[in-house]
C-alpha cells in the first residue's frame, strides 16, 4: 500500500482555493473568475428566466395543447432530416405560438438530456414591450449566453473577442457583427454535434430584424450543423426573407386550424376545471358544461381570448358567470373594446382616469415600467413606495396588464397594438399621442427636478471611482430611472406641439431644468452607466432645436444646450469614472465663458482658494478621446464614418465611436510603437503598421486579429489598402515598400535610399506612390511590379502623398510646400506655398480643374490646377471640414463640417452664399439637382435633406431608410430623387413634395454578402432608373410603377457606374472595360477597341495604357461615349444609326465612380 503524507486541507495548499464549492488551483480559479465576468457582461437577460415568467403569466403548459405538432410532417422533416435547417411557425396573435415553442423546448430538452451527444439547445423569447428583448443584438446575446452557461467550454469563443475589447463590445455599433462571429465559432466547435436554436415572436424584434433574418437564412445553406426554429405573426418582410432561405419548412397555424381548435378545446377544458374547483359555488347545476360550450363556440381557435375571458370569470365573487360569458364578444379586438368600456363604466371616475393614464403611459413607454417609476410617468397621486396600492390600480386596468417582480408588462403585444392604434376612441389619448408624450415629458422633468441633487447616493468623496465602490445604493433614483433615460425621446415625439406646450423656449421647463439640474442629471447618468446615451440624447435635443420651423424666443435655450453638449463630450471620460468629478475638475477646467460652468460655480470645490486658469471659450476640438498611455501618432476614419481608429506608441490600436467618442475596442498584439492605421474601402479590415516590423490585419467589426505579416527589417511607417481590396502596401524604414497580395503573394519594391514614410494607391489601384526621406516620390506599377518613374523637387523629407480622383494628378506634401505632379508624365505641374505651411487636408474637384486645400489656418483654398494660381481663400467657420462637393455647373462648392453645418460657396467669387444647419452630421453623400438649384445630402441618422441652393431653405426632410444612404441621384426632369442605402433598398421620392413614391427591393434578395448599390442613373426621359449592384448585377426599374423590368447579372464584378444614351435605348456601365447594353433586349456587347480623342494629351491620337474612367456620358447623337479621359467612337452599325433626341438643359448624367475603374484601348486594331 502506498504511503501518503497529510499536508493539511487541500484548500490551504499553496496556489489552491475554493471556487463555487470546488477546490481549484490559482490558474484555474483565475480563468473561472474571468469566464464568469465575461458571462456577466454578456448577459442582458436569461432566456430560462424569461421562459419561466411567460409560463407563469400564461398558466401551466398543457402537453395536449401542443402535442399535435410532434406528428406534423413539417416538424418531423425539420427534426429528422439533416437537409432541413429552418422551421418557421407562423400565425395570427393569440394562436398559441409562444406556448407551442415552449412545449417544443421542453420536449427537445428531454431528448437532449437523455442523449447529450445528440446536440445542444438555446432559445430566446422576443418581446416588443421590453427594450432588452426586441433587438437582433438582444437575440444573439441571449442565444450565446444560454449556449455558454450550459457548455462552458464554448466560453473561449466569446473570450477571444472579449479579452481584446472588454465589456464595451456588447454595447457598440459593431456588436451585432461581433456576436455573429462568436455564434458562428460556437456552432462550429468540434465538441458539439448539432445546435438547435429557437427564437419566439420574431415579429417583435423591432431593431435590426432584417439583419437577424439574413443571418438565419444564411445558416440554411451549406453544411451547417445548426437547425433554426422561429415563430412569428404573418409579416410580409419575414415571409420575404425567410422564403429565400434554402432547406426550409413552414407550419401555418391558420392552415392547421383543426389541430389548433382541438388544442384550444383542451385548454378550455383545463381552464373550466380550474374555475369549477376554485369557484364551486358559482359552477353548480351544469353551469361549468355550459361555460365550456360557450367558450368552445366563441374562442375561434384563439388561446389568448380564452385566457382573458377565464381571467375575468375567475375574478367573480358572485353573479352568473354564464351571463357574463354570453355578453362577451368573440375575437380579440371586440374583447379589448369591451374591457375599455368596463373601465369607463366604473363607479369611480377618478379610478377610470388613473387607469387611462396608466394605459396611455405604458402604451407610449419605451420599455416595461417598474411600479415605482409608474407614479411619475403616469402622474398618479399615490406614493412611489406604496407598491400594494399600485398593484391594485394596475389590476383595475381590465386584463391589459400583468405585474411581475413589481414591473408592469402588457399581457400580450396585441393588447399594446390595440391601444396604440385606438383612433376611434379618443378616451385613452384625449390630446392625441403627441399630447400624451408632452405630458410624460412634463411629468419626467418635474420628477427629476424634485429628486435630483448633488451626491444623491452619498458617495461623498469627489475622487470616488465607480469601479472601486462596489455596490452603490441607487435607491434614491429608483423612481426616476425611466425619466432620466427617456425624457428627450418623449420630447422628440411631442415636437409637433407648440413650443409653449413642450417648454422648448427661453425660460421654459427645459431651459430651467438645464439651469438648475443639468449637472445633477449627468451624475445620475454616470451612476447608471449611461453616459454614452447622454451624449446621444443631447445631440438629439440639439438636432430637434435646429429643426424647429419657427424659432421664436429660443436663443438662450439653444446656447445652453450647445454648451451642455460641449461640456458632456469634453468631460465624459472623467465623469464616467468618478461621478462627483462633475463638481470638481469638470467645472474647474471648463472655459471661463461656459454657461454651464458659470451656472454651477456655487457647486464647485469650496476648499479651492485659487482656481486654475482656463481657456476663455471652448476650443475647436469637439471632444478629447482619452485612454492611450502614450503619444497618439496616427488616426483614420472608417469609410462609413462610424469609427475612428487611433495608433499609439503604447503599442495598441483603439477603436472609437465617432459619434459619441465612446471607446469601442482596444487591439493589442504589437510589441512596439504602432505608427499607422488604415481601413479597407468597405470597412471590413483594419491594418496597423508598427515599429516591431510587422503589419497586423484586424477584423474591423469584431476586433479579432486575422493575420500578422512579417518581412520588413525595419520599422513599418505606413500602410494603404488598394480600392479593390487586392493589395496591401506597407512602407518601412528599411527603405522598401512591400506589396501583400490576396492572390499573388508578397512583392518587395526597392529603390529608395532613405526611410519610406508614406504610400498611396491610385484610385484605379494600378499605381502606387511612395514618399521617402530621400526627398523623392516613386511611382510603381502594381500589376507588373516595376518602377514607372521617380519624382524629385522637394527640399526635405516627404511625409504625405495623394492622388486626384481621376488619377491624373499626384499631390505630395512636405513642410516647405505642396507639389502637384502630372501622374502620367511625371512633370512637376505646380508648387503651392502658404505661410505657416499646409496641414493635412487636400482634395481635387470632380472636374479636375480645381485643387482644394485646407491649411493650418483653417482656410479652404481653391487653386487652378492648370496654372497653379490661388483662385480663392474661403475662411472656415463651424468646425473641421468633413466633405467637399461641387455642383454640376461648378458654380457652387458645398463644404460640410463635423458640427452638422453645410456651407455653400460661390466657387468663382469665394462668397459664402448660404449656411445650412443640418439636423445631424452629414454622412458624405451629396447631390446637386441638374439645374444646380437644389442640394440633397444624407446625414448620419439615415435622413435625406433637400435644400434650396439659392435660398438656403430646408425644403424637404425625407425619412425611411434604416441604414446609411450611399448614393443619391436626381432625375433629369428634376421631378424625382432616388436614394440607395445599405439597407439594400432604393427609394424614389417626389422632389417637389418629399413624398415617398416607390420602394425598390430587388437587390434585397441577394443574401450572404456585404455588397451595396454602387451607382444610380435615370434615363434622359426620367422613365427608367438603373441601379448598379457593386458585385455583379444591374437592375432596370420603371420609375412610375416601381416595377422591376430586368435584372442583368453574372458577367462582371464591381460595377462602378451606369449611364443612359440620349434616346434611352442604350445604357453603359464600366468595370475593367466599358460595356454597352440594349434596353429592349438587354443583350450585352463588350467593346474591345475604340477610337479615342484624348483630351488629356491632345498631341497623342491614340493611348496605349490602362486608364482610369471617372465618368460616363453619351453624346447627343448617341455615337460617342464621353469619359473624363476623352470620347470613344462607338463602332457598332446599330449604334451609329441611332436617332438623336432633342432635349434642353444639362440632363445627361455623369455617374461618378466610388472606386477606380480602367478602360483598355487596343491601338493595333483601331477603326
Amino acid at each position: 500500500m502506498a504511503n501518503f503524507t497529510n499536508h493539511g486541507p487541500v484548500s490551504n495548499q499553496p496556489g489552491a482555493q475554493v471556487v463555487n464549492g470546488d477546490i481549484v488551483f490559482e490558474a484555474q480559479a483565475s480563468q473561472e473568475v474571468k469566464d464568469n465576468q465575461c458571462l456577466c457582461d454578456l448577459k442582458l437577460t436569461n432566456p430560462e428566466h424569461d421562459k419561466a415568467r411567460i409560463e407563469w403569466a400564461k398558466d401551466n403548459l398543457l402537453r395536449e395543447s401542443f402535442i399535435w405538432i410532434l406528428d406534423d410532417a413539417g416538424f418531423k422533416n425539420w427534426r429528422d432530416n439533416d437537409h432541413t435547417k429552418l422551421l418557421w411557425i407562423k400565425g395570427d396573435p393569440g394562436k398559441g405560438k409562444t406556448m407551442l415553442v415552449i412545449g417544443l423546448i421542453d420536449e427537445l430538452s428531454k431528448k437532449l438530456g437523455a442523449q447529450p451527444e445528440a446536440g445542444v439547445l438555446s432559445y430566446f423569447f422576443c418581446q416588443a414591450t421590453d427594450s432588452k428583448l426586441r433587438s437582433a443584438v438582444s437575440v444573439l446575446r441571449g442565444l450565446i449566453y444560454l449556449l455558454a452557461i450550459h457548455n462552458r467550454a464554448l466560453i473561449r469563443h466569446i473570450r477571444k473577442i472579449y479579452d481584446v475589447s472588454g465589456p464595451s463590445m456588447f454595447d457598440e455599433p459593431n456588436t451585432f457583427h461581433a456576436l455573429r462571429q462568436i455564434l458562428s465559432d460556437m456552432v462550429k466547435d468540434p465538441t458539439i454535434a448539432r445546435v438547435y436554436l429557437m427564437v419566439d415572436a420574431l415579429d417583435e424584434c423591432d431593431f435590426d430584424r432584417s439583419q437577424l433574418l439574413d443571418l438565419i437564412a444564411g445558416y440554411t445553406s451549406g453544411s451547417s450543423r445548426v437547425k433554426w426554429l422561429v415563430s412569428s405573426r404573418n409579416k410580409p418582410d419575414i415571409e420575404e426573407q425567410l422564403m429565400t432561405a434554402d432547406a426550409r419548412a413552414k407550419i401555418s397555424l391558420e392552415l392547421n386550424s383543426s389541430h389548433i381548435s382541438r388544442a384550444v378545446k383542451t385548454f378550455i377544458d383545463f381552464k373550466v376545471s380550474k374555475l369549477r374547483a376554485k369557484k364551486a359555488h358559482l359552477y353548480k347545476d351544469g353551469i361549468s358544461e355550459n361555460i365550456r360550450d360557450g367558450l368552445y363556440a366563441k374562442s375561434n381557435g384563439t388561446f389568448l381570448w380564452v385566457a382573458l375571458v377565464c381571467k375575468k370569470l375567475a375574478a367573480m365573487q358572485f353573479g352568473n358567470p354564464l351571463e357574463v360569458l354570453e355578453n362577451l364578444p368573440p375575437g380579440l379586438p371586440p374583447l379589448y373594446e369591451r374591457m375599455i368600456k368596463e373601465i369607463l363604466d366604473g363607479e369611480d371616475s377618478g379610478v377610470a382616469e388613473s387607469c387611462r393614464r396608466i394605459l396611455a403611459s405604458l402604451t407610449l413607454a419605451y420599455r416595461p415600467i417598474h411600479l415605482k417609476e409608474l407614479v411619475n410617468i403616469a402622474g398618479l397621486q399615490e406614493r412611489p413606495d406604496d407598491v400594494p396600492t399600485l398593484k391594485i390600480l394596475v389590476a383595475l386596468c381590465g386584463s391589459f396588464l400583468i405585474v411581475q417582480e413589481d414591473t408592469v408588462y402588457f399581457i400580450h403585444q396585441s393588447a399594446k397594438d390595440y391601444l396604440a392604434t385606438l383612433g376611434g376612441n379618443p378616451w385613452i389619448f384625449p390630446l392625441g399621442q403627441a399630447g400624451e408624450h408632452g405630458k410624460i415629458l412634463a411629468r419626467s422633468l418635474e420628477a427629476m427636478s424634485n429628486t435630483l441633487r448633488r451626491d444623491i447616493c452619498g458617495l461623498k468623496m469627489p475622487g470616488a471611482l465607480l469601479t472601486e465602490l462596489g455596490d452603490v445604493d441607487l435607491g434614491p433614483l429608483a423612481h426616476i430611472w425611466y425619466a432620466c433615460s427617456h425624457w428627450i425621446a418623449h420630447l422628440c415625439q411631442a415636437s409637433s406641439l407648440s413650443q409653449n406646450e413642450t417648454g422648448l423656449h427661453d425660460e421654459g421647463l427645459i431651459h430651467i431644468f438645464f439651469q438648475y439640474h443639468f449637472l445633477h442629471w449627468l451624475e445620475a447618468l454616470s451612476l447608471g452607466r449611461m453616459m454614452s446615451k447622454g451624449v446621444i440624447m443631447l445631440k438629439q435635443l440639439e438636432a430637434l432645436l435646429k429643426g424647429i420651423k419657427f424659432k421664436a424666443n429660443v436663443d438662450s435655450l439653444v446656447a445652453i444646450i450647445q454648451d451642455a453638449k460641449r461640456f458632456i463630450v469634453h468631460h465624459r471620460f472623467i465623469i464616467e469614472m468618478a461621478p462627483l468629478q462633475i463638481y470638481a475638475s469638470a467645472i474647474l477646467y471648463s472655459p471661463r465663458k461656459s454657461l454651464i460652468k458659470n451656472q454651477f460655480l456655487g457647486q464647485g470645490p469650496k476648499w479651492m482658494e485659487q482656481w486654475p486658469d482656463a481657456e476663455e471659450n471652448w476650443s475647436r476640438s469637439l471632444q478629447t478621446l482619452e485612454g492611450h498611455e502614450h503619444s497618439v501618432v496616427d488616426v483614420a476614419f472608417s469609410p462609413n464614418s462610424q469609427w475612428l481608429a487611433s495608433a499609439s506608441k503604447d503599442r495598441t490600436i483603439r477603436l472609437w465611436d465617432a459619434e459619441t467618442g465612446a471607446p469601442q475596442q482596444t487591439l493589442k498584439g504589437h510589441s512596439d510603437y504602432v505608427n499607422a492605421v488604415a481601413f479597407s474601402p468597405k470597412n471590413q479590415w483594419l491594418a496597423s503598421a508598427s515599429s516591431d516590423m510587422t503589419i497586423r490585419l484586424w477584423d474591423a467589426k469584431t476586433g479579432a486579429l486575422q493575420q500578422t505579416l512579417r518581412g520588413h527589417s525595419g520599422s513599418v511607417n505606413a500602410v494603404a489598402i488598394s480600392p479593390n481590396n487586392q493589395w496591401l502596401a506597407s512602407a518601412s524604414s528599411d527603405k522598401t515598400i512591400r506589396l501583400w497580395g490576396v492572390e499573388t503573394g508578397e512583392q518587395t519594391l526597392k529603390g529608395h535610399t532613405g526611410a519610406v514614410f508614406a504610400v498611396a494607391f491610385m484610385p484605379n489601384g494600378e499605381w502606387l506612390a511612395s514618399a521617402s526621406r530621400d526627398q523623392s516620390i516613386r511611382l510603381w506599377n502594381v500589376d507588373i511590379v516595376v518602377l514607372q518613374r521617380e519624382l524629385e523637387g522637394h527640399i526635405g523629407e516627404i511625409r504625405a502623398v495623394l492622388f486626384s480622383h481621376n488619377g491624373r494628378w499626384l499631390a505630395s506634401s512636405s513642410d516647405e510646400a505642396i507639389r502637384l505632379w502630372d501622374a502620367e508624365t511625371g512633370a512637376l505641374h505646380q508648387t503651392l506655398k502658404v505661410r505657416g505651411g499646409f496641414y493635412n487636408a487636400v482634395a481635387f474637384s470632380p472636374n479636375n480643374l480645381w485643387f482644394v486645400s485646407v491649411s493650418k489656418d483653417q482656410a479652404i483654398r481653391l487653386w487652378n490646377v492648370e496654372t497653379g494660381a490661388l483662385q480663392q481663400t474661403l475662411q472656415v467657420h463651424g468646425g473641421w471640414v468633413k466633405a467637399l462637393e461641387f455642383s454640376p455647373n461648378s458654380q457652387w462648392l458645398a463644404s460640410t463640417f463635423s458640427y452638422g453645418t453645410i456651407q455653400l460657396w460661390d466657387a468663382e467669387t469665394g462668397t459664402l452664399r448660404q449656411t445650412l444647419k443640418a439636423q445631424s452630421s452629414p454622412s458624405g453623400s451629396l447631390a446637386f439637382s441638374p439645374n444646380s438649384q437644389w442640394l440633397a445630402f444624407a446625414s448620419t441618422d439615415n435622413i435625406i435633406q433637400l435644400w434650396g441652393a439659392e435660398t438656403g431653405t430646408l425644403e424637404q426632410t425625407l425619412n425611411g431608410h434604416i441604414y446609411d444612404v450611399i448614393a443619391l441621384a436626381f432625375s433629369p426632369n428634376i421631378q424625382w430623387l432616388a436614394s440607395a442605402s445599405r439597407d439594400k433598398t432604393i427609394r424614389i421620392w417626389n422632389a417637389n413634395t418629399g413624398t415617398l413614391e416607390q420602394t425598390l427591393k430587388g437587390h434585397q434578395t441577394l443574401k450572404g454578402d456585404n455588397h451595396d448599390v454602387a451607382a444610380l442613373a435615370f434615363s434622359p426621359n426620367s422613365q427608367w432608373l438603373a441601379s448598379a449592384y457593386d458585385y455583379n448585377s444591374i437592375r432596370i426599374w420603371n420609375v412610375n410603377t416601381g416595377a422591376l423590368q430586368q435584372t442583368i447579372k453574372n458577367y462582371v464584378k464591381d460595377i462602378d457606374a451606369v449611364t443612359f444614351s440620349p434616346n434611352n435605348s442604350q445604357f453603359s456601365l464600366s468595370y475593367s472595360r466599358v460595356y454597352l447594353q440594349n434596353t429592349k433586349n438587354f443583350s450585352l456587347t463588350g467593346l474591345p477597341r475604340f477610337q479615342i480623342s484624348d483630351v488629356m494629351a491632345p498631341k497623342e491620337k491614340h493611348v496605349k495604357a490602362l486608364k482610369h474612367v471617372k465618368a460616363l456620358k453619351f453624346s447627343l447623337d448617341g455615337r460617342h461615349l464621353l469619359t473624363n479621359l476623352g470620347s470613344i467612337k462607338l463602332p457598332s452599325p446599330n449604334l451609329s444609326s441611332l436617332q438623336p433626341m432633342e432635349f434642353s438643359g444639362n440632363i445627361g448624367l455623369l455617374a461618378k465612380l466610388p472606386m477606380a475603374t480602367a478602360l483598355q484601348w487596343d491601338t493595333h486594331q483601331v477603326e
